[in-house]
């Protein structure tokens, strides 16, 4: 794996966890209740993007393992 994906990969780490907890720091200021946000479809869909990206991630590392072979 060359440079610029763990670069890009790591970034998008990053990004996701300071991007979530401002999301959840936000609600917590705003008085959300959590147990039913965590029920809800919005929760959900977070859920998939974030699958979605570390399946991205994963087919990306098993691509340039392959290449090596």
């Amino acid at each position: 794996m060359n440079n610029r994906n763990k670069a890009l990969i790591i970034t998008g780490i990053v990004i996701i966890l300071l991007g979530a907890g401002l999301f959840l720091i936000g609600g917590a200021l705003e008085g959300w209740n959590f147990a039913e946000f965590f029920a809800s479809d919005t929760f959900i869909w977070i859920c998939v993007l974030i699958g979605l990206y570390i399946l991205f991630v994963i087919f990306i590392l098993i691509k340039e393992w392959y290449k090596k072979l």
